[in-house]
């Protein structure tokens, strides 16, 4: 291998998978490692949320990403069959008026749909309004998109190891031909008595860049690599809630994921201690424009796809007995997707051990119960929206990784950070919005990392450490 050839990926969701696809796309003869700590992937916030892209929902600092994303979203699904391999389809947003909240909105005639003629079973409604079209947003099953890329990129050759994590990293033998020398140490589980039965040996593996990609453990996954470091990244961990609907008699289709042991549909006990979710982002108005990617890489229009517009995500008004925003997602295989529960924070403690927080396992036995007050809300929500006729099959909790001020960090640690260390990069606090803006971030970095320089976003300063 020749040098500054190879690159270790941390993290295994969404934004390092897409930032391994593009660095194969820019250097075919790259070598990607790529390293998660789970046993299994993509079971916190890159495979279960909501999976809604658009492309202007955005402050005008983020605007540029987004556009990005969402056409490079659009070209992804156009080349590898999106709409049969993770559920793309183009989408459209509803802002919806219950009977108990204000009904005074002035709303153009071509933006309005009867409640009855949007989606059959919705109840309590009296009026909906179009916020947003399918030429700037769509939909995809996450974990299906996310399963995709790992499987395009190790057929690429990239290297997976999982669970295990880096744990030293050291400047190699210059005869080696590679910058630095890692240590992988094997992540046993927390409830797993495999320590008994079998050892696993740390892995020796050598590399010219480092990535972290890996969410809200980035800044526990930086420290203990560089404890010395004069500061670390800034990411704020917060735990999103959902649950998955199904209307009775339903089938859940190809991209249904029923994780069984975590369905339920018990009576809940009523909701407490109601948490408000975060307000909407502004959405100017502009169009994608696609001149500033590399000659190799195509963006498309969502005309080009072919995907129909079969999605459509429901925002409904807050009211007097409903004091936050629920958001319904309405998934190509009829599964009704609820969230906009939010706390501040892990949604359980990880495990005692300095390192623990790199450990994203076991994720089934940490979610909470379904008597959970967040979950309670999201179960009140399907009542009122949907009505008894729905079973929950399945419950999840994401951690999203939020940078402060809302901009997610995309580029090179500088060495007087890194202790020294170059070659450093970093591509995490997407905050909510990974999936719509992973192929955009990833494009970027493996940019930056292949060519030296970011080309496809005019101005990268905002997204600097």
């Amino acid at each position: 291998m020749s040098k500054s050839n190879t690159t270790v990926i941390l993290g295994s969701g969404v934004i390092g998978l897409s930032i391994a696809h593009y660095i194969y796309e820019l250097d075919p003869n790259h070598q990607v490692i790529l390293v998660d700590s789970a046993s299994e992937l993509f079971n916190c916030a890159s495979g279960q949320g909501a999976g809604f892209i658009t492309r202007t929902w955005f402050s005008s600092r983020l605007s540029p990403l987004a556009q990005l994303s969402f056409g490079l979203h659009c070209s992804l699904a156009a080349a590898y069959s999106g709409t049969k391999n993770w559920g793309f389809s183009l989408a459209r947003a509803w802002n919806i008026t219950t009977t108990s909240s204000a009904t005074d909105l002035h709303i153009p005639p071509n933006q309005q749909a009867a409640p009855e003629n949007l989606k059959p079973w919705l109840r309590g409604l009296s009026a909906a309004h179009q916020i947003s079209f399918p030429n700037e947003s769509a939909s995809i099953d996450p974990h299906a998109f996310c399963q995709f890329l790992l499987r395009h990129a190790q057929s690429l050759g990239a290297s997976m190891y999982n669970p295990y994590r880096l744990t030293s990293i050291v400047l190699a033998d210059p005869a080696t031909g590679f910058r630095y020398r890692g240590l992988l140490t094997y992540v046993q589980a927390p409830s797993s008595f495999e320590l008994a039965i079998e050892r696993h040996d740390d892995i020796e593996i050598f590399f010219d860049n480092l990535v972290f990609a890996c969410g809200p453990w980035v800044n526990s996954a930086f420290s203990h690599l560089f404890p010395e470091a004069t500061s670390t990244p800034n990411i704020v961990p917060v735990s999103g809630y959902s649950i998955t609907c199904r209307l009775n008699g339903a089938s859940g289709g190809d991209n249904a994921k029923d994780d069984g042991g975590d369905a339920s549909t018990r009576p809940v006990e009523e909701p407490s201690a109601l948490v408000s979710s975060p307000s909407t982002l502004s959405s100017p108005d502009s169009t994608y424009s696609a001149d500033m990617l590399p000659n190799s890489i195509t963006a498309h229009n969502p005309d080009s796809v072919g995907a129909s517009c079969t999605s459509d995500i429901l925002f409904p008004s807050m009211t007097d007995d409903l004091p936050w925003s629920p958001e319904l997602h309405v998934r190509t295989n009829g599964d009704i997707y609820i969230c906009g529960r939010y706390t501040y924070g892990f949604y359980t403690s990880p495990p005692g051990s300095p390192i623990s927080p790199l450990v994203n396992d076991s994720v089934r036995e940490q979610i909470p119960p379904i008597t959970d007050p967040n979950f309670c809300a999201l179960v009140d929500a399907s009542r009122k929206f949907i009505g008894p006729g729905a079973d929950i099959v399945k419950r999840s909790v994401c951690v999203r990784p939020i940078r402060p001020g809302g901009v997610p960090y995309i580029g090179k640690i500088p060495p007087a950070i890194a202790m020294g260390f170059d070659n450093i990069y970093i591509s995490a606090g997407h905050g909510p919005w990974g999936i719509s803006l992973a192929p955009g971030s990833g494009l970027a970095l493996a940019e930056l990392i292949v060519k030296g320089a970011i080309t496809c976003i005019d101005d990268a300063t905002p997204f600097q450490v």
